[in-house]
């Protein structure tokens, strides 16, 4: 490690050694912008005016009032965080690891900016807490909001940010807010916190009209979406975005949104705020936060580990749950590691899907969209960004279609077609996303296959309490900034804990589930690179048959699960996941064709309520 980075500031409070882990506790620079900034001392009492800057560690406090503003600097400068009028901030943990440093803060109220580049050759968890989520990064540009009601929100710049016990993942000019209770909202399409506000509070709206109507609500702005119901116009007090034409609005539905038309009506509003969403976006279902497991594991959490899979992934139909545990169980079979599902590519292979729908007759391509697009060039929509290697020509994504009678003649013919076996059989791809649609030959569907760099997941089957552990081997991944010819692995207790060279094993598809609720795989591969990935129960699991929860959310355990004991380490702090700072990027799709074409029939049911 190069001398600048031995020391997070010239100054430093106190240095004190813990056991084996050789912690460091430092301390920063405190710069006033405008006066008006106090500071609370670790185990003091009296709050102390600071009019030009102090020197702050672990356990201040520091609180800006009307017209203060403040700037705590971190590495010369590359790090900075700026404290908005009317705020307080406590500082949690400044620390210096063997593994890096630790960066921990709690916003108690107001609005914090932050510029966090990351530090060469050296690891930096930064983690801000609110009191009703968190955020972890190890870097980027984004701004940090705790209002009167204890709502959190937050909006980024640039970078990456992950947001919750989920680590929702935020990347340039995106938002979210937890509220209170728990509930998180979706991610926001947004520039600015006016914007955010818009789009979850949405902006007064009145429906003039003097018919006796009610309105259709779709699933998106386009009258060919799925209806979800009706609404009448006097019920509609708020709208949450505007479509591209201005002939769709977006209103609030139940816990998620719904898009009326405004054809028929005048509508009274200030759209300045809303953002505009395309004609091709499509709600998705909101999934609340889950809270953390954080006790020791017993047989029973074994025996419910795909239950709270289930609950995390409520994106997912259980028809597209179907899928990915026959396509995992097919993989699994031929050697290879499970897929994990992932949204982003579940909503490219709806997108695809929905517009094949509106076909009267179906292409002799399926993969290409009507904007002539085929699937790696339909990975670069800003509606995806999915992440490349080294360059949009180089992109782990591939697509298998089919159209038939059931999931069961869907796999079958993937696996008597050598183009679409080679798809589902290749080890390029860690990921997954699926989307199944009702049609008139009985159902479309679409298989979405991916990769990112450095991401590697790791799934527990918990009926048989076999883990599965991936390797990066994609055909273009060599050379890069990933690990490349994964040779190694090691369990750690977290991301911060010290790599033992002693202990390294030889990669294998899958092993026994190490003793700990929650942990962290060490990946070593070529050039002795290393990507560190973590395991959470609620989420990582291997959807197969066998553990598909039953009519009653029962799921067979067997006799080989064991009960984890409890962990024998402190739980990370700072799950960070190991992500691309983006979402961009696809490798050629495997062609795909129906066993049978549609007639010319209507592809729609007839739906009669009055608006559109």
């Amino acid at each position: 490690m190069k001398k600048y980075l031995a020391l997070i500031m010239l100054l430093a409070l106190s240095v004190g050694w813990w056991s084996v882990s050789a912690q460091t506790q430092i301390a920063v620079l405190v710069k006033v912008g405008q006066p008006g900034l106090d500071i609370l001392r670790s185990g003091t009492q009296d709050w102390v005016a600071v009019t030009m800057e102090s020197v702050v560690g672990s356990g201040d406090r520091l609180r800006t009032n009307g017209n203060g503003q403040a700037e705590i600097t971190l590495f010369d400068g590359s790090a900075l965080i700026a404290l908005k009028p009317n705020t307080e901030l406590s500082i949690n943990r400044m620390e210096r690891t063997e593994q890096g440093y630790l960066i921990s803060f709690g916003l108690l109220n107001g609005h914090i900016h932050q510029t966090l580049i990351p530090v060469p050759e050296t690891y930096v968890g930064y983690e801000f807490s609110t009191p009703t989520t968190t955020v972890v990064t190890a870097g980027g540009v984004f701004d940090l909001w705790l209002d009167a009601n204890q709502n959190t929100s937050v909006l980024a710049a640039d970078g990456a940010v992950y947001v919750g016990t989920q680590r929702t993942q935020l990347v340039a000019n995106e938002g979210i807010r937890a509220s209170a209770d728990g509930a998180q909202s979706e991610i926001i399409a947004a520039r600015t916190a006016a914007q955010l506000s818009a789009s979850i509070d949405g902006v007064p709206a009145r429906f003039v009209t003097d018919a006796d109507v009610q309105l259709n609500i779709r699933q998106g702005p386009n009258a060919r979406t799925e209806l979800l119901g009706t609404i009448l116009p006097s019920e509609v007090t708020r709208v949450m975005g505007v479509s591209e034409d201005g002939r769709w609005y977006r209103v609030r539905n139940g816990r998620g949104h719904g898009w009326v038309s405004r054809s028929a009506f005048e509508v009274e509003l200030d759209a300045q705020n809303l953002v505009a969403y395309p004609a091709d976006h499509i709600e998705r279902q909101v999934v609340a936060e889950a809270a953390p497991t954080n006790s020791p594991a017993t047989a029973q959490t074994v025996a419910n580990t795909a239950q709270m899979g289930s609950a995390v992934m409520q994106t997912f139909s259980r028809d597209e749950i179907e899928v990915i545990a026959l396509i995992n169980e097919w993989r699994i079979g031929v050697g290879l590691w499970p897929l994990k599902p992932n949204s982003i590519l579940r909503d490219m292979a709806y997108a695809q899907g929905r517009y094949l729908l509106t076909l009267a007759q179906l292409p002799d391509d399926l993969h290409i969209d009507s904007k002539g697009r085929n699937p790696r060039e339909r990975a670069l929509d800003p509606a995806f960004k999915w992440p490349h290697y080294l360059g949009s020509d180089r992109m782990a994504i591939g697509e298998n279609i089919y159209i038939g009678n059931n999931v069961r003649g869907a796999i079958n013919y993937w696996q008597n077609s050598p183009i679409h076996r080679q798809a589902t059989e290749s080890n390029g791809y860690r990921e997954v996303g699926v989307a199944v649609l009702p049609h008139p030959l009985g159902h479309i569907y679409v298989v979405v296959f991916g990769s990112r760099p450095n991401v590697l997941p790791i799934l527990l089957d918990p009926t048989s309490g076999t883990l599965y552990v991936s390797s990066e081997a994609y055909r273009f991944a060599s050379p890069g900034d990933w690990v490349s010819s994964v040779s190694s692995l090691q369990f750690i207790p977290n991301v911060l804990s010290p790599v033992d060279n002693s202990a390294w094993l030889p990669w294998a598809r899958s092993t026994s589930r190490p003793p700990m609720e929650a942990f962290t795989v060490a990946y070593q591969g070529d050039a002795n690179k290393l990507v560190m990935v973590n395991f959470d129960p609620a989420s990582d699991v291997a959807w197969l048959p066998a553990n598909l929860p039953n009519a009653a959310g029962e799921v067979a355990v067997s006799a080989n699960a064991q009960a984890a004991p409890a962990p024998t380490a402190t739980p990370a702090l700072l799950a960070i996941p190991q992500m691309s700072t983006t979402r961009t990027g696809g490798e050629a799709a495997q062609p795909a064709f129906p066993t049978a074409q549609p007639t010319s029939a209507s592809l729609f049911a007839t739906r009669t309520p009055t608006a559109p």
